[in-house]
């Protein structure tokens, strides 16, 4: 089975762009745009990494990313941020399979990025 990137973010030209970019290198790619889609759409064994928008109406990201991580531990994640500042404290908080960047980044920063996590 083909593995895949999972872009969660209220932002569709964000996911519909990074989407875009993950699949010209690549990456296959499915797009939720909030945590409950994304759950519903999340198969441990065929999505390799999720990339994640930190803030989003409902559940947040640091929330879906404990929520995924509860059961699968070693799950790669990349939180976006748009907040450097007041997240980089979670940054300690992140095991060594969580990572995150700071909107807006440039596409070369996620594909290093992604290819250090994978």
């Amino acid at each position: 089975m083909e593995q895949k990137i999972l872009i969660v973010d209220d932002d569709k030209m964000l996911r519909d762009v990074l989407q875009e970019f993950l699949e010209g290198i690549g990456y296959a790619c499915v797009q939720a745009e909030d945590a409950n889609e994304a759950l519903e759409k999340y198969d441990s064994s065929i999505h390799k990494l999720l990339i994640i928008d930190r803030v989003m109406p409902g559940m947040d990201g640091i929330e879906l990313m404990e929520t995924i991580k509860e059961n699968n531990p070693d799950q790669k994640i990349i939180i976006m941020t748009g907040y450097p500042f007041a997240d980089s404290a979670y940054a300690a908080l992140f095991a060594d399979d969580v990572d995150y960047i700071i909107k807006p980044f440039r596409f070369n920063e996620i594909a290093t990025l992604i290819k250090s996590l994978i």
